[in-house]
C-alpha cells in the first residue's frame, strides 16, 4: 500500500506549531513559573524557624527628647514564616523566566535578617567582656529548595503541557 501525504495537513500542522510558539512567550512562561513555584514557597514556609515574640516592644525608652515606645515591628514571633514570598525577576541571557523564593525585605518585613539565620553569627562580646553568644546556622531556604525542586519542575511541565494542548486543541 503506497504512502499518501496530504500537503494541506502538513501546512496546517506547521501553522499550529508556529501559533503555539507565539503563545508560549516570556510572559506566559513567567505566569506558569509563578504558579509552579507555589510548592517551593510552601516548603520554605514549613522550614522557616519560628522565634519567640520579644518583650522589648512593650518597653518604653527614655531619650533626650522624651519617652519613646517601640512599635515592635521586628520582634514578632513567626515573622520570617509569614514574610516568605515569590519574587519574579528579569530573565538573564536565554532564560524565558526567573523566579526567586525568599523572605521579603520590604519595609516592615524581616528579610534583612535572613542572612543571620541562614549563615549564623560568630560569638559576640561587648567592650566590657560580656558574652552575647552566637547564632547557629539554620539554612531553611536550602532545605526548602531541595524538598521542592522536583515539584517545581513537574508543575512547570504540567502547566506548559496544558497550554500547548489547549492551543493545539488536543
Amino acid at each position: 500500500m503506497p504512502l499518501v501525504l496530504d500537503a494541506n495537513q502538513l501546512y496546517e500542522f506547521d501553522r499550529t506549531l508556529s501559533r503555539v510558539g507565539r503563545v508560549f512567550d516570556k510572559n506566559t512562561s513567567k505566569r506558569i513559573l509563578r504558579i509552579a513555584l507555589a510548592p517551593a514557597e510552601a516548603a520554605v514556609q514549613r522550614e522557616a524557624p519560628e522565634g519567640k515574640r520579644g518583650s522589648i516592644s512593650l518597653r518604653t525608652f527614655s531619650t533626650k527628647r522624651g519617652k519613646i515606645k517601640r512599635d515592635g515591628t521586628y520582634d514578632r514571633g513567626g515573622a520570617t514564616k509569614r514574610d516568605v514570598r515569590i519574587l519574579m525577576v528579569n530573565p538573564v541571557g536565554e532564560e524565558s523566566a526567573r523566579g526567586l523564593v525568599g523572605v521579603s525585605k520590604k519595609r516592615g518585613k524581616v528579610g534583612w535578617r535572613t542572612l543571620f539565620l541562614t549563615r549564623g553569627t560568630r560569638n559576640r562580646r561587648t567592650r566590657k567582656g560580656w558574652n552575647r553568644g552566637a547564632t547557629r546556622a539554620d539554612d531553611f531556604l536550602d532545605r526548602g529548595e531541595r524538598q521542592s525542586e522536583y515539584l517545581v519542575e513537574r508543575e512547570f511541565g504540567n502547566g506548559a503541557e496544558t497550554l500547548v494542548r489547549k492551543e493545539l486543541k488536543l
